[in-house]
């Protein structure tokens, strides 16, 4: 498996999304089919990559800026073909390794409370969970969304304490 970088409006990454709206959606009780999500270009300081298989995409994550110093983690997803052999635990890692290179002191990511092993894939990476994402009034986010942060400064803002150790990038 290889992980390389990919513009997030190419049909690689937008047919690994249309693949994560397909699974996700009738979650919630929404119709899986139209109209597609789409990317926004990239930022200077965002990243999205694609995990490939010789040269089939298996899955996707991204890193964008939220401000100078945290940035968001979204766009996760593993096809389920390519499940529980680390893919996920493996693009987020270099996700991260990408957000300390480019300078950024936090990570932030929001996902829906019936993506129960994103969620563990999150606590066992050493994100903690803040609270919900309504809670903190944070635009366009779900009532059933639960926001997790890494990282000394998200920390300090959220005023969390991690249970175990602290959790800096």
């Amino acid at each position: 498996m290889r992980i390389a970088d990919i513009d997030p409006q190419s049909d690689t990454a937008l047919a690994l999304l249309r693949e994560a709206a397909l699974e996700v959606r009738p979650l919630y009780g929404e119709v899986p089919g139209p109209p597609w999500p789409t990317n926004a270009p990239l930022g200077p300081r965002d990243v999205y990559v694609a995990a490939f298989v010789g040269e089939a995409a298996i899955a996707c994550g991204a890193i964008r800026e939220l401000d100078s110093s945290t940035c968001e983690v979204h766009r996760m997803h593993v096809l389920q073909s390519h499940r529980r052999q680390g893919v996920a635990r493996a693009i987020l890692s270099h996700l991260h390794t990408e957000a300390k290179r480019l300078g950024y002191e936090g990570l932030r990511l929001e996902t829906a409370n019936r993506q129960t092993a994103a969620m563990r894939l999150y606590e066992s990476y050493g994100f903690v969970r803040i609270r919900s994402a309504s809670m903190l009034k944070i635009p366009q986010a779900s009532a059933i969304s639960y926001v997790f942060t890494k990282g000394a400064r998200c920390q300090r803002l959220s005023k969390v304490r991690a249970a175990s150790r602290p959790v800096i990038l």
